[in-house]
């Protein structure tokens, strides 16, 4: 198992997984029975880690498993972005 953090990547719009993930570079039959693990290998899985929000679990699932969108997978990640800025900004509590 392996666990990167890479807070500076946050930054960058671009960069679409978690700053803070874990790695497991290892062999699960049970995963390798989904239908995905052909196209997502285990080891590359990039699974989020921490205190997490649903906007971060909604995006891990559309991003690493390619989870339908009601429009475009564009748009939806737009959409979790402001969501998760509007609420680190006005709602959480201190």
């Amino acid at each position: 198992m392996r666990y990167d953090y890479v807070p500076e990547q946050a930054t960058k719009p671009e960069y679409e997984y978690p700053v803070a993930r874990v790695h497991f570079n290892g062999t699960s039959e049970s995963y390798n029975n989904l239908a995905v693990s052909e196209d997502k290998p285990l080891h590359k899985l990039h699974c989020p880690t921490a205190r997490i929000t649903l906007e971060d679990f909604i995006e891990h699932m559309i991003i690493e498993f390619d989870a339908p969108t009601h429009g475009s997978k564009e748009a939806a990640l737009e959409l979790l972005a402001d969501s998760r800025s509007t609420f680190q900004k006005e709602k959480r509590t201190r």
